[in-house]
């Protein structure tokens, strides 16, 4: 059997009743939040750019909702890509660490699409949905671990390995059998993209949307009968071979289809409280902390120095950034929010009136913080598995503060509180949606797993819209 076989194999496996409860609690949890993360970047630039784009030049099949769009229904290919676009516009979805990406943005995207398509229940939704995300972890260890490098070589992995799991999703939804699945898998390899080059502009989002509709369109090209080598992820020229060092993970692909063990309990999914790249976060909340320990002022600050891991400071690779999407990529800007603001980032630190930084404050302040590689927190890796991060703040009187973060805010080892979590996505729904009309939304996800159809949510999403 195949490896790709064997991911479908694994993929059908996943059902209610193969599910634990604390599983089923968990992803109920993250589908929240990332559903949260669509609605607010429903109105986003890149959003409305691309619902132009797919309003003016595909036709008028109208079977899933974009949302946040006040009731535009497109085909599912294209409701997909809008919504995964919306997913990522504001980078505050969730983290898996064997990834070194976002699941659910590429994920739930395709969920719901395929399950509003296909007339599927909340239950059957949700248990998609944690498919997929299981996939994105599997395609992970097999190459993104150890010296395998995916990532390391530019490959965006929310969208080259997202693309995996939303396709699992869709052919769960659209009821695609083993030998369908096979192929959707093996014509999804080759339409896997996505460069990391493009971090800090609004194609990163693109990203998320296309990994998310080209997993509906792989499923639907499987399960009419179209062709492709169920050899794909192994081969020579294969997956692996193009987008590795030639090495594949196999034997840790399989262990983990074996092993009954889900991603959501073991490492668990980092739940963003910041809108940005998850690298800068271990950083934020060091700052956060020596703020509150020693109660300086901005004013006394001469120096900050942000020790990290080389994954981090490749990815966040705008020292000098000038635009609030180059933002979320600098340590220099959220260090810089932070020290100055007592409220943490949120949202309205990433935008403004045109796409450039406007508060001179932190433009000025953004000179005095550094961020260097410190070896010891990866002994000399390019990653870890984690994003710690050692902070050193240098007072003018002389002083010297110090503050390591292993786990940041959010993370699996550092989890949000439930207050924590309902304050985001209360905050998310917020930009896009008028608060008095948003108690059926909730009603509607705090009983996710008995809706008959997953539509009467995205119907009540469309009704709250300002």
């Amino acid at each position: 059997m195949t490896l790709t076989e064997r991911l479908a194999k694994y993929t059908l496996s996943v059902t209610p009743g193969s599910v634990p409860p604390k599983v089923v609690e968990l992803a109920k949890t993250f589908f929240i939040d990332c559903l949260g993360c669509i609605i607010a970047g429903g109105q986003g630039k890149p959003t409305l750019i691309a619902r132009q784009y797919c309003s003016e030049n595909f036709g008028p099949k109208a079977v899933a909702t974009v949302l946040a769009s006040g009731g535009l229904k497109l085909d599912a290919y294209n409701a997909a890509m809008i919504n995964g676009i919306s997913s990522h516009f504001h980078d505050f979805d969730d983290v898996m660490p064997t990834m070194n990406g976002h699941p659910s943005a590429a994920v739930l995207p395709a969920v719901l699409a395929a399950a509003e398509e296909s007339g599927a229940s909340g239950e059957e939704a949700l248990i998609a949905y944690v498919a997929g995300v299981e996939v994105c972890d599997i395609m992970s260890r097999g190459l993104n671990q150890e010296d395998h490098r995916h990532y390391q070589r530019g490959w965006h992995t929310t969208s080259t390995l997202g693309i995996f799991g939303a396709t699992a999703a869709a052919a769960m939804l659209r009821r695609l059998t083993r030998e369908q699945l096979v192929m959707a898998f093996s014509i999804a390899a080759s339409e896997a993209s996505g460069l990391k080059g493009n971090f800090g502009t609004m194609t990163k989002a693109f990203h998320a949307g296309r990994a998310a509709a080209k997993g509906i369109m792989a499923a639907k090209l499987g399960q009419l009968g179209y062709g492709a080598n169920p050899n794909i992820i192994e081969m020579v020229e294969g997956f692996a071979f193009a987008t590795t060092n030639g090495e594949l993970g196999a034997e840790a692909m399989i262990a983990r289809m074996d092993s009954g063990e889900s991603v959501f309990i073991s490492p668990g999914l980092t739940m963003k409280p910041y809108p940005c790249c998850k690298c800068n976060h271990n950083g934020i909340d060091a700052i956060y902390n020596l703020k509150e320990k020693y109660n300086f002022k901005p004013q006394e600050v001469k120096k900050v120095v942000c020790g990290v891991q080389p994954f981090t400071q490749v990815n966040l690779r705008y020292p000098e950034a000038t635009t609030y999407l180059e933002g979320k990529f600098s340590m220099s800007y959220n260090a810089a929010l932070s020290i100055l603001n007592d409220k943490r980032p949120g949202i309205k630190n990433f935008e403004g009136d045109t796409p450039f930084i406007t508060d001179q404050a932190v433009l000025d302040f953004m000179k005095k913080v550094e961020m260097v590689v410190d070896h010891s927190i990866a002994n000399g890796a390019y990653a870890n598995g984690g994003w710690e991060a050692k902070v050193t703040i240098e007072l003018n009187d002389g002083r010297i503060l110090k503050e390591a973060v292993p786990y940041s805010r959010g993370e699996s080892a550092n989890p949000l509180t439930t207050d924590e979590v309902l304050e985001k996505f209360s905050d998310c729904l917020a930009v896009t949606l008028d608060p008095a009309k948003t108690g059926p939304i909730i009603d509607l996800l705090t009983r996710l797993e008995t809706l008959t159809l997953i539509s009467d949510l995205t119907a009540a999403v469309e009704k709250a819209v300002r």
